[in-house]
């Protein structure tokens, strides 16, 4: 449809004649808007989701065994995907963005009674622990499945001997005791606050400590580089490396016995790839995740409605990642699959043939 000079308005120029300050006045309850949606809607959404499909994924593992190494592992990752999703469902979390109040969704407070913000705080401050510790955990484990497949390909004879039962779970909770002192750290240096604005105007906050504040440098370097470093780009190089050389080996085992063939290889053959499927996706969405931490940059923390707005894409590619997986052993892994299959046609006809 072609318009007139006249008729070139809003439509087609949305932010034309304005000021700076209306301008970017304008962008940022646009952005807030995008922020209030990701932050209490989608993200919950996914949230709530994702924790009934890997209390599905659980149960199935449970059916099928935790003797095996491999089980474990997948499990162990069920656990801290599940741990990083009540972070999503946050109920203070979101209370503190789009609750009751004069001040949100410009603040991060709580405009209730005193006692009941404390509570509150409590709950937000149990939540971030417990999802943070699982952000860090999650991202690991992949890197110690696929390190766990490397040994299954390079040295099959030994590999039995290299990775029992004892080691599996010796390693998961290694690695969870590894991250839990910095993420206490960090939840430790947070306290709570209770402001008196008016009379009819008063909130509770989470706010940074004294121990924070004489420890900033520190924390920014860790927490910014670091540790946003060895929980993305860095498990997700070792994944596509592994997974690479893993590749090749199979390739050229399979020029060489072509003729080969049993229902073992074949059942070694399906972990396999289910395993590293499920590694390989985890790195895609931490490369994801790492590209938009990048991205956060001076220019996008001038306006701090898409300085949220990016942390909320960030938790948003996060909870896919911690939701998928389940659907993955589903589909790649028949056994598992058939699992599935049995429990609900088991207790379908234990109902079909109940009597009084």
């Amino acid at each position: 449809m072609n318009h007139s000079e006249g008729e070139i308005t809003h439509t087609t120029v949305p932010y034309e004649n304005m000021t700076d300050d209306s301008f970017s006045e304008t962008v940022s309850r646009d952005l807030e808007k995008k922020y209030i949606i990701m932050k209490s809607y989608v993200n919950p959404i996914i949230g709530c989701l994702g924790l009934f499909v890997n209390t599905i994924g659980l149960y199935i593992l449970y059916k099928s065994g935790l003797k095996k190494p491999s089980n474990i592992f997948l499990a162990s990752l069920l656990v801290a995907d599940s741990m990083y999703l009540t972070g999503a469902v946050n109920c203070a979390g979101i209370l503190a963005t789009v609750g009751p109040g004069k001040l949100k969704p410009q603040k991060w407070v709580w405009e209730i009674e005193r006692n009941l913000a404390y509570l509150v705080f409590v709950i937000d401050q149990l939540t971030f622990f417990i999802s943070s510790v699982s952000a860090a955990v999650s991202p690991c484990l992949p890197v110690i499945i696929t390190v766990e497949r490397l040994l299954a390909v390079f040295f099959p004879l030994k590999f039995k001997t290299l990775v029992t039962r004892k080691v599996a779970l010796f390693l998961v909770v290694s690695l969870f005791l590894f991250w839990t002192p910095w993420i206490a750290f960090i939840a430790a240096a947070l306290e709570f606050k209770y402001v008196y604005v008016s009379e009819d105007t008063s909130y509770g906050m989470r706010s940074w400590s004294k121990l924070m504040w004489d420890n900033i440098d520190v924390i920014i370097l860790c927490d910014s580089y670091i540790f946003n470093f060895m929980t993305s780009i860095l498990p997700a190089c070792i994944v596509i490396i592994c997974c690479c050389l893993i590749g090749v080996k199979i390739k050229l085992a399979h020029r060489k016995r072509k003729s080969m063939s049993s229902t073992k290889n074949q059942t070694t053959s399906r972990s396999t790839i289910t395993l590293l499927t499920v590694s390989l996706i985890s790195a895609i969405f931490q490369s994801a995740y790492f590209i938009v931490s990048i991205s956060i940059n001076d220019e996008v923390l001038k306006l701090s409605a898409m300085a949220k707005l990016f942390r909320e894409i960030q938790y948003f590619i996060n909870n896919c990642a911690s939701s998928i997986n389940t659907i993955v052993y589903i589909i790649l892994n028949k056994k598992l699959r058939n699992t599935l299959i049995d429990t609900f046609t088991q207790k379908h006809n234990d109902k079909g043939f109940r009597t009084n």
